[in-house]
């Protein structure tokens, strides 16, 4: 999966602050879509493509050569850590997911998907992409609220003869008044070639710790939909939320009265579903349209300090 207009910039270049997403300027409003738009395809804040790489010794990298190049490239004060063994991607390139803990700033850590190689001992980073968030909370004491890779596949996903890595991923985000924290999971599809980037961000789960807000939950499966050789992604799930008037619904309404296709003590659930079309032209699943922007919420009262 080849990508010309990819930014290719020298390492020397930049700096910590850009080689790093800017979470706040773009983020994805879960409640206005099944699919994230707004991380698809090229984005030079969460892409870095690095200087090409001339000669490559074939065997992968260490993760204590990976930290060492990622702490001269990126920040000298970060823990990074694999999340998982790294892949062969083939011509001595691997792919490898790493979280990075800023000290100062354990309770969120990030994400990369980078493409590396190895020489003389030494790691290559070829590219990296930090996989979005909408702000991690580490350690909200709630289960399934660390920042997560609950599983990674590597396969030709669009049948175009080079491998994609999937992951699925889950983390809570930082506790806001008075909803509490809310926990997401993801997939996330990333095309490696040359430097990683997102080819689809699905929503699988956003449920909030308020038992009056919005539950999203989403089953995903591929299939060639509109049968021009590459699958397509189908995602089909629920909606439930506590409908305003429950406390005056009669016990024995009906579901269908109230246009769910469940009703449980005043939660209706309601059926959704996309199908999101593979684009050869980008290379990438997408549905068209641009994704919300979604301001930062406030914080609760010291949550940021704690």
């Amino acid at each position: 999966m080849m990508d010309a207009s990819a930014p290719t910039r020298d390492a020397a270049s930049r700096t910590d602050s850009d080689a790093r997403p800017d979470s706040a300027a773009r983020r994805y409003d879960p409640r206005s879509a099944l699919v994230d738009r707004s991380f698809s395809g090229n984005d030079a804040r969460t892409r870095v493509t690095l200087a090409p790489v001339t000669a490559r010794s074939g065997r992968a990298p260490t993760m204590r050569a990976v930290a060492e190049t990622l702490r001269r490239q990126l920040s000298s004060s970060a823990v990074f850590a694999a999340q998982g063994a790294f892949n062969a991607l083939g011509g001595g390139r691997f792919v490898a997911v790493v979280q990075r803990t800023d000290r100062g700033n354990e309770r969120s850590p990030t994400l990369l998907v980078l493409v590396a190689s190895e020489l003389d001992g030494a790691a290559q980073i070829e590219g990296f992409a930090e996989v979005p968030t909408l702000g991690v909370w580490q350690g909200a004491g709630t289960s399934g609220c660390d920042l997560t890779v609950m599983g990674r596949e590597l396969r030709d996903l669009d049948n175009d003869g080079e491998p994609e890595l999937s992951l699925a991923i889950e983390y809570c985000s930082q506790p806001v008044c008075p909803t509490g924290v809310t926990q997401f999971r993801y997939l996330v599809v990333y095309d490696l070639d040359p430097a990683p980037r997102v080819a689809v961000m699905v929503e699988r789960a956003v449920l909030p710790q308020s038992e009056v807000l919005l539950k999203r939950q989403r089953t995903t499966r591929w299939r060639d939909v509109d049968r021009d050789g590459h699958p397509d992604l189908l995602i089909e799930g629920t909606d439930c939320e506590l409908l305003p008037d429950w406390r005056s619904i009669p016990e024995d309404a009906s579901a269908a009265s109230r246009g769910c296709v469940s009703l449980v003590e005043g939660v209706c659930c309601v059926q959704a579903s996309e199908t999101v079309l593979y684009d050869p032209r980008e290379d990438l699943w997408h549905p068209g349209g641009d994704g919300a922007e979604l301001a930062s919420p406030a914080p609760c009262g010291g949550a940021e300090g704690e």
